[in-house]
């Protein structure tokens, strides 16, 4: 994935000082910034929190929805590559299962777009926050897929 900032620090700087104060100033009231919030915590997983739930044996989906480059150079353990080009599809999310999807870091709208795509198709559909980045970050296992030939 190529980014308009090179380095995440400057990203996430620029995103601190140029958005945030944009976005906050649009909020009407202090109640509409709390219900923002509220739903963010309901709507988004950590990456830790993700692997605690694989580890005790949760059923769950766990959908990797970057390009196939990306997924074979390394995904999440027992992820599903669902790249957008087959989002027509219903995929591999599965009802009454919590079904995470992630990308590449925060940087991306990708994963929150694929939740927004699959929640309103009835599907309960969880973002990882900072996406599979975050994952390397927290040092969890990664998984490779077998070279294509």
């Amino acid at each position: 994935m190529t980014s308009v900032f090179p380095d995440p620090l400057r990203a996430r700087a620029y995103f601190q000082l140029r958005m945030l104060p944009a976005i906050a100033r649009s909020w009407r009231s202090r109640d509409q910034a709390d219900e923002y919030f509220r739903a963010k915590r309901l709507l988004t997983v950590g990456p830790t929190e993700v692997y605690e739930r694989m580890q005790d044996g949760e059923d769950m989906v766990v959908v990797d929805v970057r390009e196939a480059t990306d997924y074979e150079s390394g995904h999440i353990p027992g992820a599903v590559h669902f790249p957008r080009c087959l989002w027509d599809a219903h995929g591999p999310f599965r009802r009454g299962v919590f079904n995470v999807v992630y990308c590449d870091s925060f940087r991306s709208p990708l994963a929150a777009e694929a939740a927004a795509e699959f929640s309103g198709r009835g599907y309960a559909v969880i973002e990882m926050n900072g996406g599979f980045e975050s994952w390397l970050s927290g040092g969890l296992p990664v998984e490779k897929a077998c070279p294509r030939v």
